[in-house]
Protein backbone atom coordinates (compact mmCIF):
# COMPACT_ATOMS: atom_id res chain seq x y z
CA UNK A 1 0.00 0.00 0.00
CA UNK A 2 1.25 3.42 -1.02
CA UNK A 3 0.33 7.26 0.20
CA UNK A 4 1.19 9.69 -1.07
CA UNK A 5 3.51 12.55 1.13
CA UNK A 6 1.85 15.18 2.73
CA UNK A 7 3.22 18.03 1.87
CA UNK A 8 1.34 21.18 3.71
CA UNK A 9 0.58 23.27 0.50
CA UNK A 10 -0.80 20.64 -2.05
CA UNK A 11 -2.41 17.83 0.15
CA UNK A 12 -5.36 17.73 2.24
CA UNK A 13 -4.69 17.04 5.82
CA UNK A 14 -7.87 15.08 6.96
CA UNK A 15 -7.56 12.97 3.51
CA UNK A 16 -4.05 11.80 4.32
CA UNK A 17 -5.21 11.58 8.09
CA UNK A 18 -7.56 9.19 7.13
CA UNK A 19 -5.21 7.27 5.05
CA UNK A 20 -2.96 6.96 7.49
CA UNK A 21 -5.03 5.27 9.92
CA UNK A 22 -5.71 2.53 7.37
CA UNK A 23 -2.55 1.69 6.91
CA UNK A 24 -1.47 1.43 10.15
CA UNK A 25 -4.33 -0.41 10.73
CA UNK A 26 -3.50 -2.59 7.58
CA UNK A 27 0.12 -3.58 9.04
CA UNK A 28 -1.32 -4.48 12.75
CA UNK A 29 -0.08 -0.89 13.74
CA UNK A 30 -3.60 0.95 14.54
CA UNK A 31 -2.62 0.12 18.56
CA UNK A 32 -0.42 2.49 18.72
CA UNK A 33 -3.62 5.18 17.68
CA UNK A 34 -5.35 4.41 20.99
CA UNK A 35 -3.77 5.24 24.98
CA UNK A 36 -7.08 2.36 25.99
CA UNK A 37 -5.51 -0.28 23.20
CA UNK A 38 -1.99 0.62 24.57
CA UNK A 39 -2.49 -0.40 27.92
CA UNK A 40 -3.55 -3.72 26.58
CA UNK A 41 -0.55 -4.41 25.14
CA UNK A 42 2.58 -5.82 26.70
CA UNK A 43 5.22 -3.03 27.39
CA UNK A 44 8.13 -4.85 24.92
CA UNK A 45 5.21 -5.03 22.01
CA UNK A 46 4.11 -1.26 22.88
CA UNK A 47 7.19 0.26 22.48
CA UNK A 48 7.62 -1.49 19.14
CA UNK A 49 4.01 -0.89 17.58
CA UNK A 50 4.55 2.86 19.02
CA UNK A 51 8.10 3.17 17.12
CA UNK A 52 6.98 1.25 13.50
CA UNK A 53 3.79 3.30 13.73
CA UNK A 54 5.78 6.68 14.50
CA UNK A 55 8.46 5.44 12.13
CA UNK A 56 5.84 5.08 9.34
CA UNK A 57 4.10 8.61 9.98
CA UNK A 58 7.63 10.22 9.63
CA UNK A 59 7.76 8.56 6.12
CA UNK A 60 4.77 9.71 4.81
CA UNK A 61 5.22 13.42 5.18
CA UNK A 62 6.76 15.27 3.04
CA UNK A 63 9.70 17.48 3.46
CA UNK A 64 8.30 20.97 3.78
CA UNK A 65 5.99 19.40 6.83
CA UNK A 66 9.30 17.18 8.43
Amino acid sequence: MEIEKFVSETNDFNLWWVKMNVLLFHQGLDAALSEEAITKIEERRCAYVTHKAHSAILFSLGDEVL
